[in-house]
């Protein structure tokens, strides 16, 4: 919120309270929150558990060597991943192919961990269907599904080129 002369200007185009301190931005511990972890740690021990220790099928290989060597994987090239494999790459523990499955482990639970959240979000709604059923129908009931999908959990321990996406 802003000041213009003796009026108060929103930045977002509502009156009232600023949307971000309504909405609680300022990283509150909440139980969506907790249960965000809580389905990301459990997707890391389960990825972890059944993680593969050396080069998978497809195209693990090549991007396992790109990491290492800092190269280009075949056309799009995926910059970002190559640079967060080159990283997990120089670790001091295990193989380098271990390493790069185990990054992929961890950015699969990661992402388990923001789809939670994301559901949670999306099911606190103040209005529509969410509003009218009872504080019990809000929580999120099944957001870790799909992380223990078959292709979710194969991608996860193996590929390193699909935990990115």
């Amino acid at each position: 919120m802003a000041e213009v002369g003796a009026k108060r200007f929103h930045l977002f185009g509502h009156s009232g309270v600023d949307p971000m301190e309504d909405r609680g931005i300022h990283m509150r511990w909440t139980r969506a929150g907790a249960g965000s972890l809580a389905a990301a740690a459990i997707a890391a021990f389960v990825y972890g558990s059944t993680l593969a220790p050396s080069v998978g099928a497809g195209d693990s290989g090549e991007l396992i060597l790109a990491a290492q060597s800092m190269g280009i994987p075949h056309p799009p090239g995926y910059p970002l991943w190559v640079l967060l494999a080159r990283a997990a790459a120089v670790l001091p523990w295990g193989t380098v192919a271990f390493r790069v499955n185990a990054l992929s482990a961890v950015l699969s639970a990661c992402a388990v961990g923001l789809f939670y959240l994301l559901a949670a979000r999306c099911g606190l709604r103040k209005s529509g269907r969410f509003a009218r059923r009872g504080r019990r129908e809000r929580r999120p009931r099944g957001p870790t599904r799909p992380s223990s999908s078959s292709p979710a959990w194969r991608c996860s321990r193996i590929r390193p080129s699909f935990s990115r996406r």
